[in-house]
């Protein structure tokens, strides 16, 4: 294993072009101080993008320049919600620092790393959540390997090898605390005693981990493991299962049902069915189901009836959405990753559609511009933001 823990050089091209360079230690918690203005791509593929972008910018951002899990700062307990109001998600850092790498954005990208160094990593280790007031931390896999993703992309677009190395340091800290016996488990505390039981089904995300492969040895088996997990998943109604559990040599069973479990989740059946498409995995079927749904009523829904298979027409998601503009990108169905395109942009608050309410919402639009945010209770969510970020960079603003 790698034990390296020196100061790293980090070189940075500016927007202008200028080059920075900047010194730090991913160890030491000095903080860098706050940002003056999250960093903005020089262009913008859309109105729709731009206008997100500057909603996040300006609402959602704290002087650490990470974006808030919800624009309110709820008063949450956090035994119950950690991921209330105004804490920091290592799921945020990645998705922020892939959206940097895709708009050619290296100030973007370098400011998450000032954030992930300076507010998030202990040692090696990624709490997933910041501030976390618990005596004992817990990561998330996924998360972590969204950051190690992003950072060798950006290390190899943005040409910063410290990206890289500091990349590989987290990479070899998650086996430390994640794996056990070839597999690498969900979440897992600092020293790796509380560790999680399963591996989810979405968590293998096969690019990074192939990547990681061809690096550090030790993950090789990891990478084969997650690849039979996603290879072998039964797929029930069109749905992929749920999670694996190692020591049963099963896939979860539903505690209801006792059949094998599936995530009622859309978001994360759809982000299941992208890792299976990179990997050469995909399940036909579940694109069969989102294509009927498409032609037959135009909407895609949040959840799934576990037993009949069936979305409920209920509830619609940004992240639903932007997840399925990615997918259809992927497969190649232009006009139906138009059409949720078009769907994902109707969904962005506008001051225009509110000149005859009331004054109060009004206000609100007129605030929130561009956003995705309940303008009655002004709830929003960044996972929403963020993923509609990255799908309209991704769709290239070509709405029908």
């Amino acid at each position: 294993m790698r034990t390296s823990k020196i100061v790293i050089g980090l070189i940075s091209v500016c927007m202008l072009s200028l080059t920075l360079f900047y010194l730090f230690d991913y160890n030491s918690k000095e903080s860098s101080g706050p940002i003056e203005k999250w960093g903005e791509p020089t262009t913008f593929v859309s109105l729709s993008e731009e206008r997100l972008f500057h909603f996040i910018s300006a609402n959602m951002v704290g002087k650490e320049g990470g974006v808030f899990t919800n624009y309110l700062d709820k008063d949450a307990s956090y035994e119950n919600d950690l991921a209330t109001g105004h804490t920091i998600l290592s799921e945020t850092v990645g998705l922020t620092m892939e959206y940097a790498v895709l708009s050619d954005n290296p100030l973007l990208f370098e400011q998450q790393i000032h954030l992930l160094t300076n507010y998030f990593l202990d040692g090696a280790f990624i709490p997933w959540v910041y501030p976390d007031p618990t005596k004992n931390p817990v990561n998330s896999t996924l998360d972590d390997l969204r950051i190690i993703s992003a950072l060798l992309e950006g290390s190899e677009k943005f040409e910063l090898p410290a990206a890289k190395e500091l990349a590989l340091d987290i990479a070899e800290g998650l086996l430390t605390t994640n794996e056990q016996d070839g597999w690498l488990y969900d979440y897992a505390d600092k020293n790796g005693k509380n560790l999680a039981k399963t591996i989810q089904v979405r968590y293998a995300y096969l690019p990074v981990l192939k990547q990681l492969a061809e690096e550090l040895p030790d993950y090789q088996p990891v990478y084969e493991n997650m690849k039979k997990i996603l290879n072998d998943a039964p797929v029930i109604n069109g749905y992929y299962a749920q999670a694996y559990v190692p020591k049963e040599g099963g896939y979860q069973k539903d505690s209801e049902t006792g059949e094998i479990a599936i995530s009622t989740n859309m978001s994360e059946q759809l982000l299941t069915a992208i890792y299976a498409w990179d990997a050469g995995l995909f399940n036909r079927e579940l694109l069969d189901k989102l294509t009927n749904q498409l032609h037959t009523s135009g909407r895609l829904y949040a959840q799934i009836d576990k037993r009949s298979g069936k979305m409920i027409q209920e509830t619609e998601s940004p992240a639903v959405y932007a997840l399925a503009v990615m997918l259809f990108e992927k497969t190649g169905q232009k006009d139906l990753m138009q059409q949720v395109l078009h769907r994902l942009e109707e969904w962005q608050v506008s001051s225009d559609k509110y000149e005859s309410s009331s004054s109060e919402l009004k206000k609100n639009a007129t605030k929130f511009d561009g956003g995705y945010i309940d303008l009655n209770h002004l709830d929003a969510y960044s996972f929403d933001q963020l993923k509609a970020l990255i799908a309209m960079r991704i769709s290239k603003g070509e709405a029908s």
